[in-house]
């Protein structure tokens, strides 16, 4: 199914990749920005925002939405990368072995809005993300639920946010409460963003 690609490595690769910006194949090792291959379901928004493409640190979560999710608290750092082209932070709230609720946030910056942008393309192509989540970031889509959990990827400038959001059970009441609390969740991740 395409939609688990787009848990931790599927996405990792497509941002990094996108958002390397270099390869020694180039001439002047600059590579293009990939293509996506299919098209893009909803026209990509004004960039409104400009982040540091560098430094980021798992925010802490502390809004009514998170309270609701049990996922307060400074978020895990489980690892990242500075390139000299962006970064990619991954973070943890919860438990890793499902015993109550979790989320991880996978967040990518690029120097070069255009790799950005590509990247976003090709990370909400249809069929993967066709949900809007308005009033969050310059862009959000909600992903299908997946046993517990769903995907909720944000566009912020030059910043995507993958976030996965687990519930305890797949029970509809559990994934209703996560779907609910989603749109607060992903606002207050952005506040792992720094303006530049």
């Amino acid at each position: 199914m395409r939609s688990r690609l787009l848990g931790g490595l599927g996405v990792a690769v497509v941002l990094a990749t996108a958002m390397a910006g270099c390869t020694k194949d180039q001439p002047g090792g600059v590579a293009p920005p990939p293509q996506p291959t299919t098209s893009f379901a909803f026209p990509v928004p004004p960039v409104t925002h400009r982040w540091q493409p560098d430094g980021l640190v798992c925010p802490t979560l502390s809004g009514s939405a998170a309270q609701g999710g049990g996922l307060t608290g400074p978020g895990k750092r489980v690892r990242g990368t500075d390139s000299r082209n962006g970064s990619l932070l991954y973070c943890q709230w919860g438990p890793d072995d499902e015993t109550a609720g979790s989320a991880e946030l996978q967040v990518s910056t690029s120097k070069r809005q255009e790799s950005a942008d590509a990247a976003w393309k090709v990370v909400a192509a249809p069929g993967l993300f066709d949900n809007p989540l308005p009033g969050v970031g310059e862009q959000a889509f909600v992903g299908p639920d997946t046993g517990n959990q769903f995907h909720v990827i944000v566009r912020s400038g030059n910043a995507i946010l993958d976030i996965t959001l687990k519930a305890v059970t797949s029970d509809a009441a559990a994934l209703k409460a996560l779907h609910d609390a989603a749109p607060g969740i992903a606002t207050e991740m952005l506040g792992v963003l720094v303006p530049a």
